[in-house]
């Protein structure tokens, strides 16, 4: 691993070979290699009884997606020249509730490999704290994404009408709703135009993230 910059990792959810796979991992991480993990869209977690190989298979670097998207994916990958790094006021402000906290970090570490910073919203303090704190980073963020994963829909709705209130021109390069599993939901009603959907109710889709992002990756 040495002499590598990228490691790749085929998963399954038999949990034959589930050590293996972890050590390899490992030595990745120790390598300071680029990772990208694969496993089926079609495997349902809910069914992994094997603690050590549900941890596995819900890294922040597996992706679940078709392994021709992977492969593609991968060719992006190695061959994509190293983003130019953005001043520190430019960030995407992650809107998640405590529920969503892990998959919106999960998202963030996927936003900073791809050279963009990020923040996360945090709800401690006061209450006049913590709206202040809201509507600085929306203020300021050039790129603003919800999630909708476990929370409600209600929710959802009411962080639109927020920004929407605050928000003030230059309005924000890219403007979503990031939907995280589970799959079926309430279909939120959001009264701001403009908004990009992420259907990623299946698992982070870093293709539709990038194509997303991009507005904002294209600035020198």
């Amino acid at each position: 691993m040495k002499n590598c910059t990228h490691f790749i990792q085929l998963l399954s959810d038999e949990p034959q070979g589930i050590k293996l796979a972890a050590k390899q991992l490992e030595a990745a991480k120790a390598n300071n290699l680029t990772i990208l993990q694969w496993r089926s869209p079609e495997i349902n977690m809910k069914n992994v009884q094997d603690p050590e190989l549900k941890t596995l298979l819900d890294g922040h670097n597996v992706r679940a997606m078709n392994i021709e998207e992977f492969k593609l994916l991968i060719r992006q990958r190695i061959t994509e020249k190293p983003a130019p790094e953005k001043p520190v006021h430019q960030f995407v402000f992650l809107n998640a509730s405590e529920e969503d906290h892990r998959l919106a970090r999960n998202v963030g570490n996927i936003i900073k490999q791809l050279g963009l910073a990020w923040r996360l919203r945090q709800d401690e303090g006061s209450t006049m704290e913590i709206r202040y704190r809201i509507e600085s980073n929306i203020k300021d963020c050039n790129g603003f994404l919800v999630f909708y994963g476990q929370v409600g829909h209600k929710w959802v709705e009411q962080q639109f009408v927020v920004y929407q209130r605050v928000r003030r021109k230059p309005m924000p390069q890219a403007v979503g709703l990031y939907e995280g599993p589970p799959e079926k939901k309430v279909v939120p009603e959001i009264a701001v135009s403009g908004v990009t959907i992420l259907d990623c109710t299946r698992g982070i889709d870093e293709i539709q993230l990038r194509d997303f992002l991009k507005p904002l990756l294209e600035v020198v």
